[in-house]
């Protein structure tokens, strides 16, 4: 299974949101106040405030936008001969 995560601006509430995708799919969301991270500061994929994620990251990619459903699974589909 491919698991996708995307935090971005939501330009119809204009608020932050999370979306989880599997397999290309949106599954979920869930919206998020926090602001913007702190762009000089350095990005830590996989570790937070010293927990550690246990297991494989395998692809890791970082827009400068909010991705639409549409372009999350034309990514998948481009990627998953990896995986399956």
């Amino acid at each position: 299974q491919q698991i996708f995560l995307s935090r971005g601006l939501n330009p119809s509430t204009a608020t932050y949101e999370w979306n989880f995708y599997l397999n290309g799919t949106l599954d979920g969301s869930a919206d998020n106040s926090a602001k913007v991270p702190n762009l000089s500061a350095a990005l830590y994929i996989g570790n937070s405030t010293g927990e550690n994620f246990d297991g494989k990251i395998s692809n890791v990619h970082i827009y400068d936008r909010h991705l639409e459903a549409r372009e999350v699974l034309q990514n998948y589909n481009a990627l998953k001969h990896r995986f399956i």
